[in-house]
């Protein structure tokens, strides 16, 4: 065969091939990816590992993949869902946080382009959580004990945990809680006492509930408790007391509501509350006493409510109160005595106090003021506080539930609280302070107890009580420097006895609108030369006895020379007792009321001495 020939047929197959039709190209369908859902494995109380294997991506790439789950069938990744990866292949993850004993459903999914796919649906149920439960109460007085309690593994304790003596206060060597690290729940009182060489409470750190008290007491080197942070329920009494070494009460942290009283005492070394910073309530007493270095309570800024008292007393260094200025109720008594207080400025969310106030030997406070959105208190006792000069605030108390005592306050000189005050219903007592006058009572109209002023050497004026109208008990002026006594303008009743005594300056008192005296009327040792009975007064009525005894000095022709004050008196139903008045002589005036009198009468020591029937017959005067 020639050359050419070759290569012109090499030349036609070449033209022949190129010059076939196109063939089309092949289209590939694609569909939902296929995934299979793998049965759950290592199913706990509150976990499982489940998952499943995408074993055909459907002709697209797999964007997403894992498991959907949830507590009804059928659940979607609508639900509670899990991305695990992408691609084929198989995947797992654990669930946690499940509830014990609760059936659950999962699928696996897989996602391409076409949509998303589901496997066939298991189920599982979570285990049930079991507990070890000791039934009764426990004392453990050794290490040794501790210790051997501690390897059973008790979850629960169904009764009381004592831990050291607490009937003989004998120390107990317990050096190390640790071994109670599995408790989680006391099913009455938890007692840690007389544990002289325990530091620290590492071990009780699960301890969530304790449903009585605890009583944390007597245990000498004890610096924290902050293994008992998670404790977040109490249904009784928190005492915690006699702790040498303790700085901090530094657990506690979970409560927000604690059930009952709460009581910090005696603890020396004691500097801060840190774990009582989430507490907003309290339904019983908070009583913080005795804890001679504590400086102040700012961690209790939280607290809005106590609903039995609230004391804070003989804290020796405390200068700082202003972490309780926001409380709101108080449902029992409130009392501050006995430390380094230096100002009371604040309270002023506080409505309510229904026990009562006191703040008294507070050697350090100066100044008292706020309380301005109070309404309704038990009583209130401002007294000893040797270097108080100012009192303000309590603008809105207009009602006082108890008594109203402003006592040996020496320094107090402005007095600009209490001006809206209209009703006492217990007593008012004011002696030794250093207000001159009671102006800041101007709106009182109503003492249902006694009224005692006395001892006092800077009031020289009852102005403030002129609208004083009833006074259910006693009224006693004595013992003040005052000369003239003349703001009592529309008293109208006293329930009690009538008692002026012993005003070396007093010279006129007067009762205009006076009618009624249940009790007695005395007055007596008021030994100014100047003092008179001439300015007459409403009295008609004495329900008891009329005693005026040893007033002004012997000698001269001035002072209480008549009886003048009780010329509209009718009735005296109980004795008359005149006696040691030596200027004394003009009886004239008792003439209507003795018209009727048959109780017991002496009559003596007077510059005149008449028989009752003297005086009824006119021979009256000398």
């Amino acid at each position: 065969m020639s050359r050419k020939f070759i290569v012109l047929t090499l030349i036609m197959l070449i033209t022949s091939c190129s010059s076939d039709p196109e063939t089309p190209e092949e289209v590939v369908e694609i569909t939902l990816p296929s995934v299979n859902t793998s049965v759950a494995a290592d199913v706990s109380e509150n976990s499982a590992i489940v998952g499943g294997n995408v074993t055909n991506n459907g002709g697209a790439p797999v964007s997403d993949r894992g498991v959907v789950w949830g507590t009804i069938a059928n659940p979607t990744t609508d639900d509670n869902k899990i991305s695990i990866g992408n691609g084929t292949g198989a995947f797992s993850t654990t669930l946690t946080g499940l509830e014990e004993n609760t059936q659950y459903f999962v699928r696996a999914f897989a996602v391409n382009t076409q949509g998303t796919a589901y496997g066939d649906e298991i189920s599982f149920t979570t285990s049930e959580t079991t507990v070890n439960i000791y039934e009764g109460d426990v004392v453990l007085k050794t290490q040794q004990e501790v210790d051997d309690f501690g390897i059973m593994g008790y979850q629960q304790i169904t009764g009381s945990l004592t831990l050291g003596d607490r009937t003989s206060g004998t120390p107990s060597d317990i050096t190390d809680l640790s071994a109670l690290i599995d408790l989680t729940t006391i099913g009455s009182k938890l007692d840690i006492w007389n544990n002289d060489n325990l530091e620290v409470f590492n071990g009780l750190d699960t301890i969530e509930t304790v449903a009585g008290d605890i009583e944390i007491n007597g245990n000498d080197l004890l610096t924290s408790l902050s293994a008992l942070g998670g404790v977040g329920s109490i249904s009784g009494e928190l005492i915690i007391r006699g702790n040498d070494s303790l700085t901090d009460i530094d657990g506690f942290s979970s409560i927000i509501s604690q059930a009952s009283r709460v009581i910090v005492e005696r603890n020396d070394l004691l500097q801060s509350l840190s774990g009582f910073s989430g507490l907003s309530e309290i339904n019983g007493d908070l009583q913080i006493r005795e804890n001679g270095s504590l400086l102040h309570l700012d961690e209790l800024a939280s607290l809005r409510t106590v609903r039995g008292n609230l004391v804070v007393s003989n804290n020796l260094n405390l200068n700082d109160i202003s972490g309780i200025y926001d409380l709101e109720l108080i449902a029992g008594i409130f009392q501050l005595t006995t430390g380094a207080i230096a100002e009371i400025i604040g309270f002023n969310n506080l409505t309510e106090i229904s026990g009562g106030l006191t703040i008294s030997s507070l050697d350090n406070v100066t100044i008292i003021s706020g309380f301005s959105n109070l309404i309704e208190v038990g009583g209130i006792s401002i007294d000893n506080n040797n270097i108080l000069s100012a009192c303000s605030g309590f603008e809105s108390l207009q009602n006082l539930n108890g008594d109203l005592v402003l006592l040996a306050n020496a320094s107090l000189s402005s007095i600009s609280a209490f001006t809206k005050i209209e009703s006492i219903q217990g007593n008012f007592t004011y002696a030794l302070n250093k207000s001159f006058n009671l102006s800041f009572l101007t709106r009182l109209v109503e003492v249902q107890g006694s009224l005692r002023i006395g001892s006092d050497n800077s009031l020289i004026s009852t102005n403030g009580l002129n609208n004083l109208a009833f006074v259910g008990g006693d009224v006693s002026l004595e013992n003040l420097i005052g000369q003239d006594f003349d703001d009592f303008d529309l008293l109208e009743s006293i329930g009690g006895d009538l008692r002026i005594r012993f005003n070396p300056n007093l010279q006129t008192i007067e009762f205009p609108s006076l009618i009624t005296v249940q009790g007695s009327v005395e007055i007596q040792g008021n030994l100014s030369d100047f003092f008179t009975l001439e300015t007459p007064w409403g009295l008609q009525n004495i329900g008891g006895s009329l005693l005026i005894r040893q007033n002004n000095p012997s000698g001269g022709f001035v002072g209480l020379t008549n009886l003048a004050s009780f010329q509209n008196l009718t009735d005296i139903n109980g004795d008359i007792e005149i006696v040691d008045n030596p200027r004394l002589r003009d009886f004239c005036d008792l003439q209507t009321a003795l018209g009727t009198f048959t109780g017991g009468y002496l009559v003596s020591g007077n510059a005149y001495n008449p028989t009752q029937q003297n005086i009824v017959d006119g021979n009256c005067n000398n």
